[in-house]
């Protein structure tokens, strides 16, 4: 059995998309931006999108779809949740806390091979 880091690699490169994205819409959502700049931030967000979909099709050229958008959106809920914890204060039930390690957990599976 091994590991497939690949994998897991990208995956946490289209996460960090997601962080980015996701961050910017909240930050817009919440008032941390002011609307000039909050506006012009707001189309980066749509442009991460556009990347991420172009690297998800390059990661089918060594993937099956179904990995690697489980261990795309695994890693991204886990990502974006600590985000979400750590720079919004935002907060988590301790039953929660478990599930995000259970999607730790479901990355590494997903990737043994």
């Amino acid at each position: 059995m091994r590991i497939s880091w690949i994998t897991i690699l990208f995956g946490f490169i289209l996460a960090i998309g997601d962080v980015v994205g996701l961050s910017i819409f909240k930050s817009q959502a919440v008032g941390l931006l002011n609307k000039t700049v909050g506006y012009w931030i707001f189309s980066v967000g749509f442009l991460i999108s556009i990347i991420q979909s172009f690297i998800f099709y390059k990661t089918m050229f060594f993937e099956k779809l179904v990995v690697m958008n489980l261990v795309w959106d695994l890693t991204s809920d886990i990502l974006v949740t600590l985000t979400g914890v750590l720079w919004f204060s935002e907060t988590l039930s301790h039953t929660k806390w478990i599930g995000v390690f259970l999607s730790v957990i479901s990355v590494l599976l997903l990737n043994i091979e």
